[in-house]
């Protein structure tokens, strides 16, 4: 589990805003109850708590000590989704899919995708970004001194 830093204490602010996010797992939403800030800027000031390696650990702690609270673990939950997919197969087949998929992210059976789309380019097009990059590369290394100012001017 992991722990805070030798010498962190958490200011009052901090453990206000672990135990806020805690209420309903919105970073902003516990900026803003913690009284760090307000409108967008609470969004940006969640996301650089959650990244705070002394938060993460506050927070982890305080999960742990809510599921041995309510005495739950990852195969209690488990066994409950298996059981509500049994339930529900034959009347919610759309609730029983959704279990099915519950139970496979889990178990960690799923990777992630990601789809990219790029844009299809015209020869023409192509051959300019190419061009374009290469200018560039050979500004850059003019510019550090790698090749002379002359070089490639008699070809």
């Amino acid at each position: 589990m992991p722990r805070l830093s030798r010498n962190a204490v958490l200011s009052v602010r901090r453990q206000r805003f672990v135990a806020e996010f805690m209420v309903d797992g919105n970073a902003t939403q516990a900026a803003i109850r913690a009284g760090f800030a307000r409108g967008r800027a609470a969004t940006v000031e969640g996301a650089r708590l959650l990244a705070n390696a002394d938060v993460q650990a506050a927070l982890a702690i305080a999960k742990a000590a809510r599921a041995r609270r309510l005495d739950l673990s990852a195969d209690w939950v488990l066994m409950q989704l298996v059981s509500l997919h049994a339930a529900t197969v034959e009347r919610e087949p759309e609730t029983a899919r959704r279990c099915l998929r519950d139970i496979g992210d889990g178990l960690g059976m799923f990777v992630e995708r990601h789809e990219h789309e790029f844009p299809q380019l015209s020869a023409d097009e192509r051959n300019a970004r190419v061009a374009a990059l290469l200018s560039a590369g050979r500004m850059r290394a003019l510019a550090a001194g790698a090749i002379p100012a002359d070089a490639g001017q008699n070809e």
